[in-house]
């Protein structure tokens, strides 16, 4: 797999950087969309998290350098990469929700990961390929069916 050596470069730099930050009772959280973001950025931080985690956010680009949500307040699942349930995902848990952040344990957070690699392969995807909204796509029968397709083949390498 061919990577962006820019990302490659500034993940390695920041996850090199929070070194000294890691102690025993650490936990790492990436909010990267990906499916392999947590092993890579613990095993470059010399740590070993074992908690993935999603975020939902609806945003747009409003313009250069401006992001700006579009809608609900957004929310975060983690979970234990092993699949167990965890007494520190739970703490995790209750900070964010303290946070005013809205958030979920899922005890299945692989699934969850892949879910959202699923969604984000074909939503962003065909948009990008073929410069039209969402709306747009779903309702013509060419690009539904582009979308349709690269749906289940995300699915077929999911599974």
């Amino acid at each position: 797999m061919k990577h962006d050596p820019l990302f490659l470069t500034n993940y390695r730099t920041a996850a090199q950087s929070i070194r000294p930050l890691i102690g025993p009772d650490t936990m790492l959280l990436s909010l990267q969309n990906g499916i392999d973001n947590e092993e890579r950025i613990a095993r470059v931080a010399g740590h070993t998290s074992g908690i993935g985690a999603v975020a939902y956010v609806t945003s747009v680009i409003k313009a250069p350098g401006v992001i700006a949500q579009t809608s609900g307040p957004g929310k975060i699942i983690l979970g234990e990469l092993s699949g167990d349930a965890s007494a520190r995902t739970e703490r995790l848990h209750n900070v964010l929700q303290r946070a005013g952040i809205t958030a979920e344990v899922d005890p299945d957070i692989r699934v969850v990961l892949w879910q959202k690699f699923l969604f984000i392969c074909a939503f962003s995807g065909v948009t990008a390929v073929s410069r039209l909204p969402i709306g747009t796509i779903l309702v013509d029968p060419e690009t539904h069916a582009l979308f349709q397709g690269m749906s289940e083949e995300v699915e077929a390498v999911a599974r």
